[in-house]
């Protein structure tokens, strides 16, 4: 209801697979208002893949929602949901991959100023190796507003170029950070001015984190 006094937060409902176009959309909207993502394509089911649930939360965060509700098939069915989840032990799933990796998503947001992050919409920060836009190799990434972060999802591992302007100070640290298992890898410290090639260490979907060193963040994904 565009327009609705009533209304004090938008959400998004997508199984499109390519959650950061409705949530860059509704969160481009005037007057603007909060937005999350209520559901998405949900784990055991239509063959989703780990690394797709995972895109659906990074792309969300990175895109201007301040949330994702996260769900998984024989649980929200206790098992009774024969003929739409590809498993339908749902006590079995309260530790599946889908849970933990959502665990390693909230650490990292959390260790960071993930409230201020504004999406990097027209490739201020991730100026090179961010894939096609309406594609699922898409790339999205957001800078802090106080200048204390860039952080920016690959769904896909290649090299992708990134100013580091939009951080505050002369010196940024950077971090890759690995969704599926929540470990953070130390790159290094390179100065803020001009761009710089990052190629992550592996293959799969990786985030890349840079802070500025003015605001000394623990790892990400620590407290």
């Amino acid at each position: 209801w565009p327009g609705a006094t009533w209304l004090k937060v938008n959400n998004v409902y997508t199984t499109s697979g390519i959650a950061y176009q409705p949530i860059l959309n509704a969160s481009s909207i005037s007057p603007p208002m909060p937005v999350f993502l209520v559901e998405a394509v949900y784990e055991n089911e239509h063959g989703v893949t780990n690394q797709q649930l995972r895109a659906q939360s990074y792309w969300t965060l990175l895109s201007g929602g301040f949330g994702h509700l996260f769900g998984n098939c024989p649980i929200w069915g206790f098992g009774f949901a024969t003929g739409f989840c590809s498993s339908t032990n749902w006590k079995g799933q309260l530790n599946g991959a889908g849970s933990v990796n959502m665990q390693h998503f909230g650490e990292l947001f959390n260790s960071r100023h993930w409230h201020t992050l504004v999406p990097d919409k027209l490739h201020s920060a991730l100026t090179g190796g961010y894939g096609s836009f309406g594609q699922s190799n898409y790339a999205a990434a957001a800078y802090a507003v106080d200048g204390s972060s860039i952080i920016a999802y690959l769904p896909t591992s290649r090299t992708i170029t990134v100013s580091g302007t939009s951080l505050s100070g002369s010196t940024m640290m950077a971090w890759w950070y690995n969704p599926s298992t929540g470990m953070a890898t130390q790159i290094g410290a390179f100065p803020t001015t001009g761009t710089r090639n990052f190629t992550p260490p592996g293959s799969g979907d990786w985030v890349l984190v840079l802070d500025s060193t003015t605001f000394s963040f623990p790892p990400p994904g620590s407290k």
